[in-house]
């Protein structure tokens, strides 16, 4: 798989910047649930895939704070708030005999983006 979106339904920012991307937007899982979202992105189909992930800003922080969990992670996730739309949670894992999960905290740098639709 090359890239892709996962976005919660209510995101429909995510979707023009996935529009804006030009990758396929997936929005199968529900918005509430970091356990399965950490499941899904973990699964062996997503290994090899640059995948950006718009989600609501609570439920981000609680995916956080489930991928450093599972990968024993002791840091504390960043705040972030819901007036921030700039910030952009990077994480990369490297599959080696000990997958590990790299952080990595980014600004997004788009500037306005337009609520018209098509976007060119």
């Amino acid at each position: 798989m090359g890239s892709a979106m996962i976005a919660c339904g209510r995101s429909s920012r995510s979707h023009r910047r996935a529009v804006r991307f030009g990758v396929p937007v997936d929005t199968q899982l529900p918005c509430n649930d970091p356990e399965l979202l950490a499941d899904t992105l973990l699964a062996p189909l997503y290994r090899a895939a640059t995948i950006y992930l718009g989600w609501e800003h609570i439920d981000l922080v609680e995916f956080t704070r489930v991928m450093f969990d599972r990968f024993g992670i002791n840091d504390v996730v960043p705040h972030r708030p819901n007036s921030d739309f700039e910030t952009v949670f990077v994480f990369t894992i490297r599959w080696g005999a000990v997958p590990r999960l790299e952080f990595d905290v980014q600004k997004e740098k788009l500037g306005p983006i337009s609520d018209a639709w098509p976007l060119v």
